[in-house]
């Protein structure tokens, strides 16, 4: 089995909170795991290793053999895909290597205990007061990951649009990852593609696909697009929806136009998006 260990530099604690809390609000794991700034440290197969990696384990010395036996080493970025950490990344993956092991050797002599099972978590921290690490259990502190509401103040527009006739469409929207790689010379790095998709629930039918670009907003797009899907076609039926950043961009918008706001799980956005995916796997 892979495991993977998340560098505690530049993993911010609101991205942890995110992928451990992802059942419960109903996030896309793919999406929690793909939109975080991260280092991390994967023990996995030869052929996950990335190729600029091995001359690096060759040069070494070093020699891995078994399944899940090789180490390799990945940065996260949001809307980017997984890329062999620059300089300054592998300086600070270094550091916290070496606090990661003074941490295991605390926990394994019982300096420290932890209580994994209840929820702790094992904390290294370096004290000003006392000018030394130390290794502590502590609870991991719980982050807002609610992303600022947005209102509209265009009063006139959102009279005209409340006063629109109510279709017969049910939308699901969601943001997706399609974890693959597309190359662009603006960035140093290949970017994960991530699509805007909008299906009728009714019908299975798309409403709306885009990719979104590494310089837009998530929540300027929802709502750009709730304001002209009204405008067109009127107002839905109802909207499905589970990202939680998406539930805050369109909440009082949604309130106002009087237009049912839902948070669920969507198997059928996610049947459509890996036909997608796969479409796009096979251009590759």
């Amino acid at each position: 089995a892979e495991e993977q260990f998340f560098d505690g530099h530049r993993l911010r604690l609101g991205y942890l909170q995110q992928l451990i809390m992802a059942p419960e609000t109903c996030m896309n794991i793919e999406y929690a795991a793909y939109d975080q700034e991260a280092l991390a440290l994967y023990f996995g197969e030869r052929i996950q290793v990335p190729e600029e990696q091995m001359p690096i384990i060759k040069e070494l010395g070093l020699k891995f053999a078994g399944k899940g036996n090789w180490p390799f080493f990945l940065s996260f970025k949001p809307r980017f895909a997984p890329w062999t950490p620059d300089s300054e990344e592998v300086r600070l993956m270094a550091e916290t290597l070496v606090q990661i092991i003074e941490a295991v050797k605390a926990i394994r002599e019982e300096r420290v205990k932890v209580k994994f099972d209840e929820g702790e978590f094992c904390f290294r921290y370096f004290d000003v007061d006392e000018l030394n690490w130390m290794t502590a259990p502590a609870r991991l502190p719980l982050v807002n990951l609610q992303a600022e509401e947005i209102e509209i103040t265009d009063e006139i527009m959102l009279h005209r649009l409340k006063n629109k006739e109510v279709n017969d469409m049910d939308l699901l929207l969601d943001f997706v990852y399609m974890g693959g790689m597309m190359e662009d010379e603006t960035y140093d790095r290949p970017l994960n593609p991530l699509m805007f998709l909008v299906l009728d629930d009714v019908t299975g039918l798309m409403v709306h696909m885009d990719m979104v670009h590494p310089a837009q907003n998530e929540a300027e797009l929802v709502l750009q697009f709730l304001l002209a899907y009204c405008e067109q076609f009127g107002r839905p039926r109802g909207m499905h929806v589970r990202n939680p950043y998406v539930i805050a961009a369109l909440k009082n918008t949604c309130e106002t136009l009087e237009i049912p706001l839902e948070q669920v799980q969507l198997p059928k956005l996610d049947a459509t998006a890996d036909r997608i995916m796969t479409k796009f796997m096979e251009q590759m």
